[in-house]
């Protein structure tokens, strides 16, 4: 019955979500055009294991046009704001793939009968509005509301606010998740934006007059979209206007530890630990700093090295660097942060790890454990060092 039921709500839903390509033919979507479409070339770093992992990579990637959006009586249901229009349709842009997965959170938060009450209210005509004017930035991603993920902010979410600046009338508020996360806060000041201009996403119903959103480029891991220079552009801003800190302008060896987490975490870490000591690579853990001291930290950045995760997202702070990515499994197919590499202008290589199922059966809390071939790594660290010494 379960089956038959998620099967069944899949196809209403399907009938209802309003698409990208949907929203840029509507006539009631009032469409601003920021950026034109252009071709991203990436300038591959085809090294032996890039192309065993990731084979034969495009010469050219298409950046389809970014757009600011106006829709007028929307409403916005739960702690995401699902955005539902007067004709029921629910706009599926600021969501892409992880609509369902929003909407699943939004029903297990209200009920299931709360929620379609909502539902049916934002199709009522006289409903008196709550905000005039509204620009939503409620992340779509982490691993629950109002649990944001870094990277998705950062290349995600920060990247759509050329847009308000663009088409705002002024007068718009900054819709977010209910409780910012430092990284949030202190980005989004760095951005310019003030934190009166931010509203919180603390109402189950919010009915707004005029709705805004921009084109969501997706930080998915796999088949992410692109688009070098939107995020350059962020990056530059926060730089221009982050504060310069006193301290070390010595060049940086880092690894990026997941040890605290209960996912790629490296197994046989004391040797790796070893092995970095070796070569002058510091243990770093973004997570306890705050996000103006991680700019200017990864900024002096000459190597990352890190298991993939949202961490790896601080790269696009270096000024010439080289990144390896350990990956394992499923992860081995990622490619975001290979591409997020090239948009910068970045070196990459690809490290592969080996699942250590017995560590994780000794260890309850933690679900997934990669162990690191030290030998491998070692020759790897060498032959890279050897890169460097090369081009400088």
């Amino acid at each position: 019955m379960y089956g038959v039921l998620k099967r069944l709500g899949k196809l209403v839903l399907a009938k209802l979500v309003l698409t990208r390509e949907d929203i840029n033919r509507a006539p009631f979507v009032e469409k601003t055009l920021i950026r034109n479409s252009y071709v991203f070339e990436p300038k591959h770093h085809a090294t032996k294991a890039n192309v065993k992992r990731l084979g034969s990579q495009p010469e050219q990637i298409g950046v389809p046009p970014f757009y600011c959006y106006k829709m007028q009586n929307v409403s916005l249901i739960g702690p995401y704001g699902i955005a539902v229009t007067r004709r029921g349709l629910i706009v599926g842009e600021i969501f892409q793939s992880a609509l369902e997965k929003r909407l699943r959170h939004t029903i297990n938060q209200l009920g299931l009968a709360r929620f379609i009450k909502l539902y049916l209210a934002a199709l009522m005509p006289f409903r008196k509005a709550t905000k005039n004017s509204i620009f939503h930035m409620v992340p779509r991603h982490g691993y629950g509301v109002d649990q944001p993920n870094f990277c998705h902010w950062l290349l995600e979410n920060l990247p759509q606010l050329t847009a308000l600046r663009k088409c705002g009338d002024g007068q718009t508020a900054i819709l977010t998740n209910k409780t910012l996360t430092s990284f949030q806060i202190q980005s989004l000041e760095l951005c310019g934006v003030l934190d009166s201009s931010v509203m919180r996403a603390t109402q189950d119903f919010l009915r707004i007059d005029n709705f805004y959103f921009a084109t969501l480029r997706s930080a998915a891991s796999s088949l992410g979209e692109r688009d070098p220079v939107g995020r350059r552009g962020l990056v530059s801003l926060l730089k221009k206007n982050i504060r310069n800190r006193k301290g070390s302008s010595d060049e940086k060896k880092v690894f990026l530890t997941r040890q605290h987490m209960e996912t790629r975490v490296i197994s046989n870490i004391s040797q790796l630990e070893t092995l970095f000591e070796k070569y002058g690579i510091e243990t770093f853990d973004p997570g306890k700093h705050d996000f103006e001291y991680c700019v200017n930290f990864f900024r002096q950045a000459k190597l990352i090295v890190a298991p993939h995760g949202a961490a790896l997202a601080n790269m696009v702070f270096a000024e010439s660097c080289t990144i390896v990515e350990m990956l394992c499994g499923e992860k081995e197919k990622a490619d975001f942060f290979y591409y997020t590499a090239m948009e910068f202008g970045l070196k990459y290589e690809t490290f592969l790890c080996n699942r250590d199922c017995e560590f994780e059966r000794e260890n309850d809390k933690i679900q997934e454990a990669w162990s690191v071939d030290i030998d491998l790594f070692e020759e790897m660290l060498i032959k890279l060092c050897q890169t460097q010494d090369t081009d400088d």
